[in-house]
């Protein structure tokens, strides 16, 4: 009788197991961060998509390096938030987009740049993050990237002059500026027109066993959540920080 509950229970826990998903992430606020309720309005999503499937939502926090090399060798199941990329693709199923991103340039509000035109920008140094998929336009233009580990360094060298422009996604720029720069840092300011739009994905890792099966089921769940409203609702909770 000791034996057969003790089956049970193994048989049980290897259940609940089975219906958590582990992703891994990195500090990319105000989309994914342990700093924000929810760790962020792309986790919220992610997490209520797949409890639209009866799974659970287990998000572990590493580097990007780390984070994008885990879910393409199959230590995670997928990796959240990234932008497509054909060779990414090789290694990862791409989800349904969770949204779009705009992604463009930030620099020095006392000073003046025209970025319409990409290549007028080949002699200028422009921030650009390690391991990041950057907008083909701005690949295609030849642009000098300068790499550092993550958008909040090349704000902070883009204040000293240290660099003309940086490139990134213009909400986690806003968001690192008014939460991460010390105030009697200089202004910096959004430059228009935008570079490009990119949706943002979960990458599946095509190593893991579960990584096919769970980028059909969040699929589901991404839709069963646009259906029924949700994904507005949760969208309107995050709006300060969108």
């Amino acid at each position: 009788m000791k034996s057969l509950i003790l089956l049970l229970l193994l048989a049980s826990s290897a259940c609940l197991a089975a219906r958590q998903v582990v992703l891994t992430a990195t500090e990319f606020p105000p989309y994914t961060t342990t700093a924000q309720p929810q760790d962020g309005v792309m986790v919220a999503l992610a997490r209520a998509a797949f409890a639209q499937r009866g799974l659970d939502l287990r998000v572990e926090f590493r580097p990007w390096a780390r984070a994008l090399a885990g879910a393409q060798e199959g230590r995670f199941a997928g990796v959240l938030a990234l932008w497509y990329s054909a060779e990414r693709a090789e290694r990862l199923f791409y989800s349904l987009p969770l949204f779009s991103t705009t992604v463009g340039f930030y620099a020095r509000c006392d000073k003046q740049f025209d970025v319409s035109s990409l290549p007028g920008l080949q002699h200028y140094r422009i921030g650009t993050v390690r391991g990041y998929k950057n907008p083909d336009t701005f690949e295609q233009a030849g642009l000098r990237g300068i790499d550092a580990d993550d958008d909040l360094i090349n704000l902070k060298k883009l204040a000293a002059n240290r660099l003309e422009l940086a490139l990134m996604d213009r909400e986690v720029g806003r968001y690192l500026q008014e939460q991460q720069l010390d105030k009697t840092t200089p202004r910096l300011c959004w430059q228009e027109p935008a570079v490009e739009v990119m949706p943002l994905y979960i990458g599946f890792s095509k190593r893991h066993p579960d990584g096919g099966m769970l980028q059909t089921e969040f699929n589901l769940g991404m839709t069963m959540l646009r259906q029924s409203g949700e994904y507005q609702r949760i969208l309107r909770r995050f709006r300060a920080v969108l």
